[in-house]
């Protein structure tokens, strides 16, 4: 029920927002507010209409949103902040093995499985332990940085990929 309701508006926030028109500087904060709210499919449809717009405000949000109990509102968080580093795919992975942190370590779960289903081809598994657990154990995490590095030396060999790999995710940034 909450969804059905939120959505339309939620909708409009974000057009309202992208547009530029007149209101739209307050627009923001409506939804910055909403991934606040009780219901993990508006936090989830929040967050679909968020990643879509490159504003400061955002990452702070989206930091927080790493810690959501839903685990596709994390997903999304994460991809949003890997996206926003600014970095081709195999420079991200570079710093992603070498400097792991819990919002890299959730995109780069969701970004190895997208290698893996459109490439067809797998560099290893990544550990299925929650970041806390695998931070505090050096062979997960050891794992977590070969699988990492084996995907940034594919990138590596495949810039022309690597290189607009995160253009869907700032298509409308």
């Amino acid at each position: 029920m909450w969804l059905s309701e939120a959505e339309p508006v939620c909708g409009w926030l974000y057009e309202l927002y992208r547009k530029g028109q007149d209101g739209s500087a307050g627009a923001l904060a409506p939804l910055l507010s909403a991934m606040n709210h009780e219901n993990a499919g508006v936090r989830r449809a929040v967050a679909e209409y968020l990643k879509g717009i490159s504003d400061p405000n955002i990452e702070p949000c989206f930091q927080i949103a790493i810690d959501d109990e839903d685990e596709q509102v994390r997903t999304i968080a994460a991809s949003y902040l890997a996206a926003a580093e600014w970095l081709d795919l195999d420079e991200w992975l570079d710093v992603a093995a070498k400097k792991p942190t819990k919002a890299r370590y959730l995109a780069a779960r969701s970004i190895v499985k997208q290698l893996e289903k459109y490439w067809h081809i797998s560099k290893g598994e990544l550990p299925s332990a929650s970041w806390e657990e695998a931070s505090e154990d050096t062979e997960k995490l050891e794992q977590y940085r070969k699988v990492v590095q084996a995907w940034q030396k594919w990138a590596s060999e495949n810039l022309r990929y690597s290189s607009g790999f995160f253009d869907r995710d700032r298509e409308h940034w």
